[in-house]
């Protein structure tokens, strides 16, 4: 039995493939007989448990649905007190940054796990488009320094390894996605009078590029579709979104969710033709996976992680140009004319597929990257 420090600057109420990550590794090392502790910003809505270590703040201002953690003084002797064989650090900042120094100083096994990178990071921060490549470049030498004294990094996909191999680090490099569970096989549309059904699951966060799939959405000519967005409402995007598709006229064919329980994810996942994903910024894009891995056709923006899902399929040519607009129109009116031959004849690669089961990323991360 081996014990984990699990480091993240983001967790739970707040919804993001980061805490998601930790919250899962968490449960799973524990069902594995590890024990484990998360380091993580105190949130008053969330009750403290023996696995915790909470650390009190102030909200961000950037992403009012997280905490900046500030009181530091109790953490060390509480980490002392707990003796890790690893430190896992899932954010550079501010809990990242002193975990890290702690690792070094105490000779602890340290890994890190890259879910964001510079360029994806900066648009966070306001008036970003100003400044983005001097964030970028400066960002990049961040990493690099931070990186560098740990003892294995791991990254959730083929296209961050591939940015991170830019950097020529010393450290070994191990892709360790996170694993998805699917929802059972859709129903595949058989007639063409039937309604198309397009989903997009995520948060509903300027950074997904929603306003973007809605405006391509408006210049389709195809009657019998249906888009459904649904995900945390942040931002009051829900109500932009809203307004944007009654500005169009595209708002009886538009439906858009907040928060949804997982019963009602499911049917959505379950009854839907196809996915699709605009976002430029995925470094993973967990719920495009599920979708992919479930049997359901994804179109993607070909950018960032999105770009391996779709070329591991057998349907490669279902992705547009980042942000635009007349390509994704182009796409959604090719799926809707396609329907029982794309859904039907959906595949992914056996190998990229398998890399998604909880038993085999379990095996990757206690044996390849914990070693224990």
């Amino acid at each position: 039995m081996a014990k984990i420090l699990l480091v993240t600057d983001s967790y739970l109420p707040t919804i993001s493939g980061v805490t998601t990550v930790v919250s899962e590794y968490a449960f799973e090392l524990k069902n594995l007989d590890h024990s484990v502790k998360i380091l993580a910003p105190f949130h008053k809505s969330v009750p403290h448990t023996k696995d915790t270590i909470p650390v009190k703040g102030i909200k961000n201002p950037f992403r009012l649905d997280t905490v900046i953690p500030l009181q530091f003084y109790a953490i060390r002797k509480q980490i002392e007190q707990f003796n890790p064989d690893v430190v896992h650090i899932h954010s550079p900042s501010f809990l990242g940054f002193w975990a890290r120094a702690w690792a070094m100083h105490s000779n602890t096994k340290l890994v890190i796990t890259v879910h964001g990178i510079p360029n994806f990071l900066a648009k966070y921060l306001p008036f970003s488009r100003y400044y983005t490549k001097l964030l970028t470049k400066l960002g990049w030498m961040y990493w690099k320094w931070f990186l560098q004294p740990s003892d294995v990094i791991i990254a959730p996909s083929h296209f961050i390894i591939q940015e991170l191999k830019k950097l020529r680090l010393k450290p070994a490099i191990i892709r360790v996605p996170f694993w998805i569970e699917k929802y059972q096989k859709p129903r595949h549309v058989t007639s063409e009078s039937k309604t198309v059904h397009f989903l997009f699951f995520g948060r509903l966060d300027p950074d997904k590029n929603l306003k973007l799939l809605i405006k391509g959405w408006s210049l389709v000519q195809q009657k019998n579709k249906h888009l459904t967005i649904a995900g945390r409402n942040l931002k009051n995007q829900r109500q932009k979104l809203q307004s944007l598709a009654k500005k169009l006229g595209c708002e009886t064919s538009v439906t858009i969710l907040g928060t949804v329980h997982e019963k009602k994810k499911a049917d959505l996942f379950c009854n839907t033709d196809f996915f699709v994903m605009p976002s430029n910024v995925e470094v993973q894009s967990i719920t495009t996976l599920q979708a992919a891995l479930s049997g359901i056709p994804v179109l993607v923006a070909d950018a960032s992680a999105l770009s391996e899902i779709v070329e591991s399929s057998s349907l490669p040519h279902l992705k547009f140009k980042q942000n635009n607009t007349r390509l994704l129109a182009e796409k959604i009116s090719d799926c809707c004319q396609n329907v029982p031959s794309y859904t039907k004849k959906y595949t992914l690669d056996t190998t990229f597929k398998s890399s998604f089961s909880k038993k085999n990323v379990l095996a990757t991360l206690t044996k390849d990257v914990y070693n224990i």
